[in-house]
């Protein structure tokens, strides 16, 4: 009740009263109830998740830095959106949403060191989506990094056990030869040239043995 009618500024001393006696647990009750009236504030935001995440309390500290996340990238601040992603990363290494927008702002930059960060990045939201079944989602992220990095043979590996998974086993031998015609073109030794052109030959085997095409080029 109290809570309620308190003025922020009230609500902010509390906070601030029960923090100092080391009582974060009822200090963030009435950090709640502030930010119910300022919820564009940075400050507020970053207090709650922080003492969410403090008092062992994971699922607010993860709606508070989901939003501080949001925010951070309205904003302009990259730098700070790209902190509290990796944040939220730390404590909860299973949720697609910081890898999402890391992703969004990774794929986007003109500076090839920063857009070459997508792909780990990318690969690690595949692996949670299908780790959660989530096929379609895999495939448009493994899509939309190989449309950046078209000669990335760990792309279209990804590619491949996605298409595993969804036992799409023809589409699946087909993503094995474009990493084919990848180390044909662009593979200058001959003898690593040979030996990585085998390893592709036995794993499409693997996925049809009755594959003679795939024989006689080994």
């Amino acid at each position: 009740g109290f809570a309620r009618l308190a003025s922020y500024e009230e609500l902010m001393e509390l906070n601030e009263f029960y923090r100092n006696d080391r009582k974060p647990e009822i200090a963030v009750k009435y950090l709640e109830t502030a930010y119910l009236r300022d919820e564009n504030n940075f400050d507020l935001l970053k207090k709650l998740a922080e003492t969410f995440e403090i008092i062992g309390n994971n699922p607010k500290a993860t709606k508070y830095y989901k939003k501080l996340i949001l925010l951070s990238f309205d904003n302009g601040s990259y730098e700070q959106a790209v902190y509290y992603c990796n944040k939220l990363i730390n404590l909860s290494s299973t949720d697609s949403f910081p890898y999402e927008k890391l992703l969004e702002f990774y794929i986007e930059q003109e500076e090839p060191s920063e857009k070459e960060k997508s792909v780990p990045i990318g690969k690690q939201l595949i692996e949670i989506y299908r780790s959660l079944g989530n096929y379609e989602d895999s495939e448009k992220t493994c899509q939309k990094l190989l449309s950046g990095f078209p000669t990335d043979i760990s792309l279209y590996q990804s590619m491949v056990n996605i298409l595993i998974d969804s036992e799409r086993i023809d589409e699946a031998i087909d993503e094995y030869e474009k990493i084919e015609n990848i180390i044909i073109n662009n593979e200058p030794d001959e003898n690593s040239r040979e030996k990585q052109l085998y390893e592709i030959y036995t794993k499409m085997l693997s996925l049809d043995k009755n594959r003679e095409d795939v024989r006689k080029r080994m």
